[in-house]
């Protein structure tokens, strides 16, 4: 096994184990009672984790007030 499919295999593992600790707490499946930003910090940390994993990249949020990427003309400047 070449360490490139090594390190693939870790990380899936990694993230499997996550998964299964965000999933058990989400649903309350134990007596845990963890703080609301434990949840928080834990669900941001398995998401990023997961869309490095498999390249999800955010180009573009079409939210009013908010822009990431697009075009310069979205700018509020006037040159």
């Amino acid at each position: 096994m070449s360490t490139d499919q090594a390190d693939r295999w870790f990380r899936k593992l990694v993230l499997l184990a996550l998964m299964l600790v965000w999933t058990v707490l989400v649903l309350d499946l134990t007596d845990a009672n963890p703080e609301r930003w434990v949840l928080y910090g834990l669900t941001a940390v398995v998401f990023l984790i997961a869309g490095r994993m498999w390249d999800l990249e955010l180009e573009k949020i079409d939210v009013p007030g908010l822009s990431i990427g697009g075009n310069d003309t979205d700018d509020d400047r006037e040159e």
